[in-house]
């Protein structure tokens, strides 16, 4: 049983958008006007848009919306592509967007018989505009069901020049093996603790000492070097004195001479 047909809504429209687009740059039948690297596209604009290519994808929208509603013309597509204008302190109003690039885009795609002339006023669809943009969608379902949604861009240069780019050309896809991490992995350490709440903790090591982390408590324990912690070593008497002998030992004594300093 054959595939049904696909046409343009049946694909995302910032997809289909990029696949045209690249189809309009691709074909050469678009005369770029000499000002696509300096002018605004509305005066609310503060530069102009940075993408190179933004003529052809402002193209491939425009000949969309005509494709899913005809009738459109150049004051709908100023209202379409208009936006907020910043007036400061003042608060911001809606402003139209430029009508002289909307015009000569809408004059290209009619040189290239994608839209005509509508008798009730605007832009219509033409059958060869149809059948143009529907090709186009087709091969964006072709990309996603050959499981390479990335990949729309070359099934539509190689469908363009006429060999396939199905799973032959590409090859059987071989499996990568994830890479074995050379670490050893973290253990926990088990502690022999008269409390049993405290019997599990998670070591960890910070400039040369081992820390013990609690779980459910806000402790933390400074336990002996690592010799020490392997042989499951603890101190004696009170925490806050051993502490406090093992600052005094690993500080500078105040009061020795000058030369042994």
């Amino acid at each position: 049983m054959a595939a049904p047909a696909r046409t343009v809504k049946d694909v995302s429209p910032h997809e289909f958008v990029k696949a045209y687009a690249a189809h309009l740059k691709r074909s050469g039948k678009v005369e770029l006007p000499h000002w696509t690297d300096i002018v605004k596209t509305a005066t609310f604009k503060e530069l102009a848009p940075y993408d190179p290519d933004w003529y052809y994808i402002r193209a491939a929208s425009m000949a969309r919306k005509i494709y899913l509603r005809g009738g459109l013309g150049v004051g709908a597509f100023r209202r379409i592509y208009g936006g907020s204008k910043r007036n400061g302190s003042r608060p911001p109003h809606f402003c139209k967007s430029s009508g002289s690039i909307a015009r000569h885009i809408l004059q290209q795609l009619q040189n290239m018989n994608i839209i005509d002339i509508d008798p009730r006023g605007g832009r219509k669809i033409t059958s060869n505009g149809q059948r143009d943009l529907d090709q186009v969608a087709g091969r964006i379902v072709v990309a996603h069901i050959r499981g390479r949604p990335g990949k729309v861009r070359a099934v539509l240069i190689e469908d363009d020049v006429g060999t396939d780019c199905g799973a032959e050309a590409r090859g059987p896809r071989r499996r990568v093996p994830r890479r074995q991490s050379t670490s050893p992995p973290a253990s926990r350490a088990t502690l022999a603790s008269p409390f049993p709440t405290l019997c599990t903790s998670l070591p960890l090591r910070i400039a040369g000492d081992f820390f013990l982390i609690f779980p459910g408590t806000i402790l933390l324990l400074r336990l002996l070097p690592s010799a020490e912690f392997g042989d499951r070593k603890f101190f004696s008497g009170s925490l806050s004195a051993r502490l406090a002998t093992r600052a005094r030992s690993s500080a500078p004594s105040r009061h020795l001479s000058p030369d042994v300093r």
